[in-house]
């Protein structure tokens, strides 16, 4: 899904970097599995099926190339990060800034609605429920 992004975006990343974003997906992906009793284990269920999980896929991505363009003062790399955001926004209701620091692995469940900002900081196995009635 990140190689798709990047080709779609015609933006040249660093294999290291994303080999460390796939990485952290992996990471999030094993965790939603283990932790979200309605998937019942299943990864491919959530990778086609969750759009809180490809929220989290796309932030992953936007926050390297936001990042990477405020560090390298180039503009172009932070529009780029902020309309992955964006149309993460739109596919999945879930609204995190690409410069929000996010560990691995992270899970949103029931997304709709949030919104993490540019100053959030959020460390490892943190599993976020919306609006869970």
């Amino acid at each position: 899904m990140v190689r798709s992004l990047l080709r779609v975006h015609r933006v040249n990343v660093p294999i290291e970097d994303v080999l460390k974003i796939c990485s952290m997906c992996e990471q999030d992906l094993a965790f939603f599995a283990e932790t979200d009793p309605a998937v019942h284990g299943n990864p491919r269920l959530i990778e086609e099926s969750s759009s809180s999980y490809y929220a989290v896929v796309c932030h992953r991505l936007s926050h390297l190339l936001y990042c990477k363009g405020i560090a390298e003062n180039n503009v172009n790399l932070m529009i780029i990060g902020r309309r992955i955001a964006d149309h993460a926004k739109a596919q999945s209701g879930v609204e995190i800034h690409p410069a929000a620091d996010i560990a691995a692995p992270f899970v949103i469940d029931h997304g709709y609605g949030t919104v993490i900002g540019e100053t959030a900081t959020i460390g490892s196995y943190c599993y976020i429920l919306q609006g869970v009635v």
